[in-house]
């Protein structure tokens, strides 16, 4: 009989193998030194403030200090945010009530299944935002502790700054938190906001740091300059009508798409009662920042991924307090 017990243990099963292809990815990809993954993370302030820079600063200045191998010294820093982001996942779905609908979230190629459809997710960043927002609704309503996820919100805006576009899921779980409008309930998110908008642009419009210096710098520890590919591309070599042009790019992440929202929405629907509408405006409301992303960078199959497993961490959250119920009724 398919229960709530029965159901847990096979997604804790699922995300230890989860775990380990994860890690063994993670590491086969930094020691063949990929230019987008490892040195994503190895982007640095040695030529000035720059976007994505404070993990590389961190981890440049550290392996120096102790004389410490730079890919193995982020492959650990990765692998401990990692394990972090396991722990507080497998915490939130043991206290959690999964759905049917919720079930197959959790298992649709879109959230976790994705690392196993794309390798080449695997090692990003992206891992700060998850880790982030299970760490934003552990504390968000611990008196004295929630105010700490202000200085959170900052560094995962300097490790990364599209995290500006991920603002309206915050405000979204609040609303669920409280089941109500009142200004006084979002006043962590609205700080966040405000200072999330204002580094991007100053990290867009002014700052201009100097690559060819921050790949010295990563050079300098004996890696080759194929790392600093994230560092050299910028939006101007990227072309929307190049993608728009490629019917299967379009069709396909189309119905991706789809197929993510489809599942999101009937939980909303049925689960939580929500109006067919206002389900729908959710979902519009958190999908059209990345809509915008969709324009100057071809990432979409990531994106839709933070996207997805964005609602599949809020939905679990929620279903600690609305008590969904394990009913399989859309088997066929």
């Amino acid at each position: 009989m398919i229960n709530q017990k029965s159901i847990k243990k096979f997604i804790y099963i699922f995300i230890f193998g989860y775990s380990i292809n994860y890690i063994f990815f993670t590491y086969r990809f930094f020691e063949r030194e990929n230019g987008f993954i490892l040195g994503d993370w190895l982007i640095n302030y040695s030529g000035g403030l720059s976007r994505r820079g404070l993990t590389g600063e961190i981890l440049t200045n550290f392996a120096s200090f102790f004389n410490l191998d730079l890919i193995n010294t982020t492959f650990i820093f990765v692998s401990i945010i990692f394990v972090f982001f396991a722990y507080y996942l497998i915490k939130l779905i043991n206290s959690s009530n999964i759905s049917f609908l919720l079930a197959l979230i959790i298992f649709s190629p879109a959230t976790i299944l994705f690392n196993f459809f794309d390798p080449l997710a695997i090692g990003r960043k992206e891992i700060i935002f998850f880790l982030f927002l299970l760490i934003y609704l552990e504390f968000r309503d611990k008196l004295h502790l929630n105010i700490l996820l202000i200085p959170f919100s900052l560094i995962a805006m300097f490790i990364h700054e599209l995290f500006f576009l991920l603002i309206p899921f915050f405000f979204i779980s609040r609303y669920f938190m409280n089941d109500e409008i009142k200004l006084k309930n979002f006043i962590i998110e609205i700080i966040i906001l405000v200072f999330s908008i204002l580094y991007f642009f100053l990290i867009k419009f002014i700052f201009e740091p100097d690559v060819n210096k921050m790949c010295s710098t990563i050079v300098e520890f004996g890696l080759n300059d194929r790392v600093c590919w994230a560092i050299f591309v910028t939006n101007d070599n990227m072309h929307l009508s190049h993608y728009i042009r490629d019917v299967f790019y379009t069709k396909y992440y189309f119905i991706f798409f789809i197929l993510i929202a489809f599942p999101i929405y009937f939980v909303l629907k049925k689960n939580l009662s929500k109006h067919y509408l206002f389900s729908l405006f959710l979902i519009i409301v958190t999908i059209l920042p990345f809509f915008l992303l969709f324009l100057i960078v071809n990432d979409w199959g990531r994106y839709l991924n933070i996207f997805a497993m964005y609602w599949m961490i809020i939905l679990l959250f929620i279903s600690k307090k609305k008590k969904f119920q394990y009913k399989i009724k859309y088997i066929i």
